[in-house]
C-alpha cells in the first residue's frame, strides 16, 4: 500500500512497488503518483492454487504464475498502448511451503515465459498517471481481529507460566513469545483463523505440560477442633525439576495456612501438610489449586469437604463436673469399705 505522500518522500529515480489491489484497473504495469513511479505487482499470483490441498506449495504457485503470466498474453480494453504485453510483476509470498528456490523455478519451461528484472520489466512501458483519489483504502482489512490478539497473548502468558514453573529452562518464554508474535505478522492476516488456530494449538500442547504436575488428597477431613492438619501430595511427571506451590479456596470461616513453593524433582512426588483452622463446626467445601510461584493456576486441583468437631465450653464443665462425682463416689465408696472392714475386724470371735 502507498499514499501520495509516500510517494511524494521517495527519492528521485527509484521506483516503488504497490500491490494492483490498491489502484484502479486496468494498468499498464506502471503507474504515476505524485512524481514518482509505482511498479504494479500482482496480488493474485501470490495466492497460489485453489484448494482443496495447500495453496502455496511448489506446483500451486507455479500453476497460478503461469496462468496469471498467460492472462497477460490476452488483449485487454482499456490498457494504454504499449509496444508489449503487461508484464507479471511478483513479490514472492513469505510464507511458501518451498525447500529451495530451485524446486519453483525448474518447473517454469514455456517459452513465452522469460525472466527478467525491474528494469527489464517495466523500462520501457508507458506509465499511467493516477490520482491520490483513485488509490483504494483497503488495508483496514488488513487488520489483526481482537481474537488474534487474545490467542497470542494467552500463548504468551501460559508460556511465561511454563517458564516459571520449570527450575532448569529459562528461554521458553522468549520462544513462546516470538511463535506467538508469529501469529500477528501481516504474511498471516489474510488467513487470521488459520493463525488462532494454530496459536491455540500451541498454548494446548503447553497446558497438557502444566498439567503434568497433578495433586492428591483424602476424600475429606476432620478437624478435632478449630484447627489441624491434613496431608496432600504432589506428582511432578514431567521429566524436569519443577517449583510449584498450593494454594486454597475457602469460604470466610476456613483459613489454610499458605505454604512457601516446593521444588520438586523429575518424575517425583512429595507430600506437604497443611494446616487448616475454623471457627464454626459446619462442612466447609475446599478446592486446592496448583500454581507457580506467583499464584497462577496450573490446571491440576482437588476438591474436599473440611468440617471440625468442635467441644464448646459448657460441656467442658459437664464433664469436669461429672469426671468430679464419679472420684467423689469413687471415695466414698473406699471409705465405706475401710470402715466396715474394721468393723468386722473389732467384732469377738
Amino acid at each position: 500500500f502507498v499514499t501520495a505522500a509516500t510517494a511524494a518522500a521517495a527519492p528521485d529515480g527509484v521506483p516503488l512497488l504497490v500491490s494492483d489491489r490498491f489502484l484502479p484497473a486496468p494498468t499498464s504495469g506502471v503507474a504515476g503518483l505524485s512524481g514518482s513511479e509505482l511498479i504494479v505487482t500482482s496480488s493474485g499470483a501470490t495466492q497460489g492454487s485453489p484448494g482443496p490441498g495447500r495453496p502455496k506449495t511448489a506446483v500451486g504457485l507455479r500453476q497460478r504464475f503461469l496462468s496469471e503470466a498467460a492472462v497477460r498474453t490476452l488483449p485487454s480494453p482499456g490498457l494504454q498502448s504499449s509496444p508489449t504485453t503487461p508484464p507479471l510483476v511478483v513479490v514472492l509470498p513469505t510464507d511458501w511451503k518451498l525447500s529451495t528456490a530451485e524446486e519453483f523455478f525448474d518447473g517454469i519451461t514455456p517459452d513465452w515465459v522469460a525472466f527478467g528484472s525491474l528494469d527489464d520489466a517495466v523500462g520501457t512501458r508507458a506509465v499511467q498517471q493516477v490520482s491520490p483519489d483513485d488509490i483504494r483504502e483497503v488495508s483496514d482489512r488488513r487488520e489483526v481481529e481482537p481474537e488474534t490478539f487474545t490467542a497470542a497473548q494467552e500463548l504468551i502468558d501460559t508460556g511465561d507460566t511454563l517458564q516459571r514453573v520449570l527450575i532448569e529452562n529459562t528461554s521458553l518464554g522468549a520462544r513462546v513469545t516470538e511463535e506467538a508474535l508469529s501469529g500477528l505478522s501481516y504474511s498471516v492476516r489474510g488467513s487470521q483463523q488459520t493463525a488462532r488456530n494454530s496459536l491455540t494449538l500451541s498454548r494446548g500442547w503447553l497446558v497438557a505440560r502444566l498439567g503434568s504436575v497433578e495433586l492428591t488428597a483424602s476424600s475429606g477431613v476432620t478437624l478435632s477442633g478449630d484447627s489441624g492438619t491434613f496431608v496432600v501430595t504432589l506428582i511432578n511427571k514431567l521429566d524436569e525439576p519443577v517449583r510449584v506451590g498450593i494454594t486454597a479456596l475457602t469460604d470466610p470461616d476456613l483459613t489454610i495456612d499458605a505454604v512457601e513453593p516446593l521444588e520438586l524433582g523429575a518424575d517425583s512426588r512429595t507430600s506437604v501438610l497443611l494446616t487448616a483452622t475454623t471457627t464454626t463446626s459446619r462442612v466447609h467445601n475446599v478446592t486446592l489449586l496448583v500454581t507457580d510461584a506467583r499464584g497462577a493456576p496450573l490446571g491440576a486441583s482437588e476438591q474436599l469437604p473440611v468440617r471440625s468437631v468442635l467441644v464448646s465450653d459448657v460441656i467442658w464443665v459437664i464433664l469436669g463436673v461429672g469426671v468430679g462425682t464419679l472420684f467423689l463416689a469413687i471415695g466414698l465408696r473406699l471409705r465405706r469399705r475401710i470402715i466396715a472392714s474394721r468393723r468386722r475386724g473389732a467384732e469377738p470371735a
